[in-house]
C-alpha cells in the first residue's frame, strides 16, 4: 500500500479526470497516467484498468512511477499552492512574469524550510513569494501584509498577518532585490497619492477653489508635486523613523504632511483632511494624526495639525 500514498504529507493518492495523479491532502501532482476509456450503449463510460489486469498491477506500475518522479526535479509546486498563488495575483492584477517569479522564490524557500525544523503554513510560504516578488518589481504598486493577508481569506485559505510576517522573513532571503524601508515608503508614497487624488470628493475640493483654477494647475500635476515633496521629506527623516515604523502608514502620513506643503506654496487650501487619508487608505484616523504630528516634529514642523482633522 505504500505506493498509493504521498511521500510528502503521508496523504492518499486519486486519479482525477484526465488521468492525473493527485494527492488527495496536499494537492501535488505526482504525474499522469494513461487510462482507457469505453462507452456502453447507455453513453455512460466505463474506466479500463490502468497499467495491467488487475489492482496488484496498479500499484507495481503506481509505485515504479514514485520512482521516476523522485529521479526528475525533487521539488516541485503543489498543484492547490500554485491555484492559489495565481488566483492571488489576478485579484492582485499583476502580470504572468511576476506569478513566474513567485513560484521560484516559493520552490526555493520551500527547499530550505525541508531541510530545517521549521514548520510553516505553506499557503502563507505562497502568498509571501507572490508578495516579495510584487516587491521586486519596479512598475507594480506594492502590497502591504495586510492586503496580501486578506486576499488569501478572501480565497478561503487559512492565512494570518503573523504567519505571513513570519514567511515573508524566509522568502526575502531569496529575492535578488532586497526591499529596503525606503524603497517600500517611496513605492507606497507614489500608490497613496495616486489612489486619493483620483478620490471625487478630493478632486471636487481642490476644483472648487478659485486660486487653484486661477493658477491653472492640474490634479495630475498637483499629484507629481506632492509626491515629490513627500520624497524630499521622507530623505530628511532619521533612519529610526524609517525602519521602526508600518512603512505603509509612514508613507501615508508623509503624504498628509506633503500636500499641505504644496498647498501653502500655492497659496490654497489643503484638499487633504486626516479623515480623507484614513477612508481612502483603509488605516486608522488616529493612527494618520499621531504619525503626522512624529514626523512633522521631526522634520521641524511645529504646526499644530489637530485642527485640520475634519
Amino acid at each position: 500500500m505504500s505506493s498509493l500514498v504521498c511521500e510528502e504529507c503521508g496523504g492518499k493518492l486519486v486519479i482525477v479526470d484526465g488521468g492525473q495523479i493527485v494527492c488527495s491532502s496536499c494537492g501535488l501532482v505526482k504525474g499522469y497516467i494513461s487510462i482507457e476509456v469505453r462507452f456502453h450503449k447507455s453513453g455512460s463510460p466505463t474506466y479500463g484498468n490502468p497499467i495491467g489486469s488487475n489492482l496488484s498491477d496498479f500499484r507495481t506500475g503506481l509505485g515504479r512511477l514514485n520512482k521516476r518522479i523522485q529521479s526528475w526535479s525533487g521539488f516541485s509546486i503543489p498543484y492547490r499552492i500554485r491555484q492559489s498563488i495565481e488566483a492571488a495575483a489576478r485579484r492582485a492584477g499583476v502580470p504572468t512574469s511576476i506569478i513566474e517569479r513567485a513560484k521560484v522564490l516559493y520552490l526555493k524557500s520551500l527547499k530550505r524550510i525541508r531541510g530545517s525544523q521549521m514548520r510553516i503554513n505553506l499557503y502563507s510560504l505562497g502568498a509571501a513569494a507572490l508578495l516579495t516578488a510584487i516587491w521586486e518589481a519596479d512598475n507594480v504598486s506594492p502590497l502591504t501584509i495586510e492586503e496580501m493577508t486578506e486576499i488569501y481569506k478572501e480565497l478561503g485559505h487559512r492565512v494570518s498577518s503573523r504567519s505571513l510576517a513570519r514567511a515573508v522573513s524566509i522568502v526575502k532571503r531569496f529575492s535578488d532585490v532586497k526591499p529596503s524601508p525606503s524603497m517600500l515608503l517611496k513605492k507606497y508614497i507614489v500608490r497613496i497619492t495616486s489612489v486619493l487624488l483620483s478620490q471625487e470628493p478630493i478632486k471636487i475640493r481642490l476644483r472648487k477653489q478659485r486660486n487653484f483654477r486661477r493658477k491653472k494647475v492640474s490634479v495630475d500635476y498637483y499629484k507629481s508635486m506632492i509626491v515629490e515633496e513627500a520624497i524630499i521629506l521622507l530623505n530628511k527623516l532619521p533612519l529610526r523613523l524609517r525602519l521602526g515604523k508600518n512603512p505603509y502608514v509612514v508613507a501615508a502620513a508623509l503624504v498628509y504632511i506633503a500636500e499641505q506643503q504644496v498647498a501653502k506654496r500655492l497659496e490654497i487650501k489643503p484638499a487633504l483632511s486626516q479623515k480623507y487619508v484614513a477612508r481612502y487608505t483603509g488605516i486608522s484616523e488616529y493612527s494618520i494624526r499621531d504619525n503626522s504630528i512624529v514626523l512633522m516634529r521631526a522634520l521641524g514642523f511645529y504646526t499644530s495639525i489637530e485642527s485640520t482633522s475634519e
